[in-house]
């Protein structure tokens, strides 16, 4: 395996805000020797960005109803395969991650697992879309940019839109 060392803990924090690269919030501060190195941190880690969510599971009625609450959330939709998730599409729901699963039942067929993850309100699941959005666009079949919610003046923590 691949391993960098990091340099200055400020300049990682510079170029590598944890609003947009989750990965460095795994950088133990106590790991930091008095020159200002830290701990070794994989390549991987650096480059490959996390959806940060439970799962995935099969994309099918029993499934979600076992597993998913009816709260706010976030989902991805995508396929599982060699221990790996492959997201197609991400998106949320601002009321119930439960009923807006089920309208995807049987609706993209490349996607047949889902990941899922809740919300404390509708703001953080808004901005957790929008980063899942902008990390794993390349791979997406999301049509547009998340949208805010109805009633807000709201900004993608990440391009602004």
């Amino acid at each position: 395996m691949l391993i960098a060392r990091t340099v200055n803990i400020s300049i990682f924090q510079q170029y590598f805000h944890t609003a947009r690269y989750p990965f460095y919030s795994r950088v133990n501060p106590s790991s930091i020797d008095s020159r200002g190195f830290g701990q070794y941190l994989s390549i991987r880690s650096l480059c490959m960005p996390t959806l940060d969510m439970e799962g995935p599971y099969l994309l099918n009625d029993a499934t979600i109803d076992k597993m998913v609450e009816r709260r706010i959330g976030n989902y991805a939709l995508g396929e599982s395969r060699d221990n790996s998730f492959y997201p197609k599409y991400v998106g949320r729901s601002d009321e119930d991650i439960n009923t807006r699963l089920h309208q995807w039942v049987g609706e993209k067929r490349n996607c047949p697992y889902f990941k899922m993850s809740y919300a404390n309100n509708r703001k953080e699941a808004f901005e957790k879309e929008c980063k899942n959005f902008h990390d794993f666009l390349s791979s997406l079949d999301n049509d547009i940019h998340p949208d805010k919610p109805d009633g807000t003046n709201w900004k993608c923590p990440v391009c602004g839109q």
